[in-house]
């Protein structure tokens, strides 16, 4: 059980973020209520008969592939964790996938991919005929993510390194895979360009993200056209034929991290040493994810679906964040949507903007807001 965190612990720069951004924040102290979750990918009999209701471990009722169970459960104790059959992940952050309603073959972006559980459920959604790409900046979170996706043998996989505010789908979704993409970065002088780091298709080489996603040459040529651009008309021709834009796209955009309960919990036993980092992160994060959303938004097909997600309390960077888009440039373009999923989940349903909230209080989770944009109009 998590010891909750009491307004009085909290260090005064934090109480000043929490009520500028409209936090109450009593809701730290009911992080005795979140539980510890593990996601079932295999219910073997090995598997199945080690959980038991109470302490060890309990089915949960709207979420039956998930196991809640109280903190100190490590996860190397559990059988088929080690070996991928059971994955750790807050039942909230699925709730994130399922708005996207995911149906088998269909190609999904995740804009900001890493550590990778998200991306790692999309891609069992949507089976082998399907594709998920995810594209992260960071080399660093990336290889976190390669390293997920290969212990879970996933192979309709592809991990992009590139910057979720300007990557194109025509350059994730040309005919070959693009080693090396164009125009993401032209504005710095094309020095650091995003890349394919990992094809789940193709054994990925020793050390691939030491050398900055580079392939050996045996593995660049078993690549399509040799994992070269494809020519501007291949390109032209695929995005008129609408196979150059994703059918659901999943931001779950950089955040302050504020409703990440165990965070916070953990912040407060570190003695608070991150919190200056938490606060600095703040300032403008609004704009980075509006520009997010925008670009995700690009990338979709018309009668395709996008979620928004943050794991913040913020409504500067939820609700406003949304709320400036359909008045902006998702104005005639974008409706906000239900999700029946979701609305038989524990969570707190809102109505203007539409969108969903898990909270300690409804769901026993850490915070997520969710908001699902259907694109109405190019």
């Amino acid at each position: 059980m998590l010891k909750g965190v009491q307004e009085g612990e909290l260090p005064p720069p934090f109480r000043q973020f929490l009520a500028e951004s409209g936090i109450d924040s009593r809701v730290y102290a009911d992080a005795h209520l979140v539980r510890r979750y593990f996601r079932i990918r295999d219910d073997s009999d090995e598997v199945k008969a080690q959980w038991k209701q109470g302490s060890d471990g309990s089915r949960v009722p709207w979420a039956p592939s998930f196991v809640a169970c109280n903190w100190d459960v490590e996860a190397n104790s559990i059988r088929g964790f080690k070996t991928g059959k059971v994955a750790g992940m807050d039942v909230a952050s699925a709730a994130a996938v399922w708005a996207l309603d995911l149906h088998e073959g269909e190609k999904v972006l995740d804009l900001c991919c890493a550590p990778g559980g998200k991306l790692a459920l999309i891609a069992e959604e949507i089976g082998e005929k399907g594709l998920a790409v995810g594209v992260d900046k960071s080399v660093h979170r990336l290889d976190t993510c390669k390293s997920l996706i290969s212990k879970y043998g996933i192979k309709n996989v592809q991990l992009y390194v590139g910057d979720g505010t300007s990557v194109m789908s025509s350059e994730l979704l040309s005919t070959s895979p693009l080693l090396f993409n164009r125009k993401l970065y032209a504005k710095r002088g094309g020095d650091d360009k995003a890349r394919l780091l990992f094809d789940g298709q193709v054994k990925a080489g020793k050390g691939a993200g030491k050398k900055r996603g580079r392939k050996r040459k045996s593995e660049v040529a078993s690549l399509p056209n040799g994992g070269r651009d494809c020519a501007e008309g291949d390109e032209s021709a695929e995005a008129s034929a609408g196979t150059l834009y994703f059918d659901k796209v999943l931001v779950d955009a950089e955040c302050t991290h504020d409703g990440s309960i165990r965070h916070i919990v953990k912040m407060r036993d570190e003695k608070w040493k991150d919190m200056d980092k938490l606060i600095e992160n703040s300032k403008g994060i609004d704009k980075l994810q509006y520009d997010l959303l925008k670009n995700g938004f690009a990338t979709l097909k018309v009668g395709g679906r996008l979620v928004y997600s943050t794991c913040s309390m913020s409504k500067m960077q939820n609700e406003r964040v949304v709320e400036r888009f359909l008045e902006e440039d998702g104005k005639g373009r974008a409706e906000l949507v239900a999700c029946p999923r979701l609305d038989e989940c524990p969570c707190v349903k809102v109505e203007e903007p539409t969108s969903y909230k898990f909270t300690p209080s409804a769901s026993r989770t850490s915070f997520l807001f969710v908001a699902i944009f259907v694109k109405i109009a190019e």
